[in-house]
């Protein structure tokens, strides 16, 4: 795994630049964001995270309502926001 950027040089030549290792709360962050969204796509599916008195949290399935399963959009009426606008 590279932890580094490769950038071409005045000759044209890619050169890796390093990067330093994460720190605690490089990692912490990471680990936060990441549960946060993992609960939000179990609950949209019916599966959310349970706490026990411990503080170990595990998946208990069948909780709350089940979603619809997905449609697809019919040819043609996909459409895309686009805007020029800046900010």
């Amino acid at each position: 795994m590279l932890d580094g950027v490769y950038v071409r040089d005045a000759d044209g030549k890619l050169v890796f630049h390093a990067l330093p290792p994460p720190t605690t709360d490089d990692v912490t962050e990471v680990a936060v964001r990441t549960a946060k969204r993992l609960q939000r796509v179990l609950a949209r599916h019916g599966r959310l995270l349970v706490e026990t008195r411990d503080g170990r949290l595990f998946a208990k399935h069948g909780l709350g309502p089940r979603p619809p399963p997905p449609r697809a959009a019919p040819t043609g009426q996909l459409r895309l926001a686009l805007s020029t606008a800046s900010g």
